[in-house]
């Protein structure tokens, strides 16, 4: 098990190759076997993206259609086996039916220094029981 600052300095990694688009260091961060489950995915299905190759080609699809994202507001935290990552931004509006108030979290379970899972949540405390934190008290 990784020290919770380990897991935060990764959260940032992830981060900084999100910001500069870089695929190479992106993968380099993900499990071959890393799933990713979306905010709105019903349970009972498979993830959206099952192996690190889908993830890669959906960030890269998000990349060309969005650019680059406008975010006001940050949120990292990390336990054990887990990071947080909280955004805002105004143009959060909606994700497959889900209202997301302009915010979203993504919870990284992290094995050996490298993501494993990510999951969507649009609600902040449901995020961060997933990451295994405490509660929230200064964010809705």
């Amino acid at each position: 098990m990784a020290l919770p600052a380990h897991n935060l300095e990764l959260a940032f990694a992830w981060l900084d190759a999100l910001r500069r688009q870089d695929l190479e260091r992106l993968a380099q961060l993900l499990d071959p076997a890393v799933t990713w489950t979306a905010i709105g995915q019903p349970p009972d299905q498979p993830p959206g993206c099952a192996n690190r190759d889908a993830v890669l080609a959906m960030l890269r699809r998000g990349f060309a259609h969005h650019g680059e994202a406008t975010i006001e507001a940050l949120e990292l935290a990390a336990s054990d086996s887990h990071a947080l990552i909280g955004r805002r931004n105004p143009q959060l509006v909606e994700l497959n039916g889900v209202p997301l108030l302009g915010q979203a979290f993504l919870a990284l379970t992290i094995d050996r220094g490298i993501i494993t899972e990510m999951r969507g949540y649009a609600g902040r405390d449901e995020a961060r029981r997933a990451a295994r934190l405490g509660p929230a008290t200064d964010w809705h």
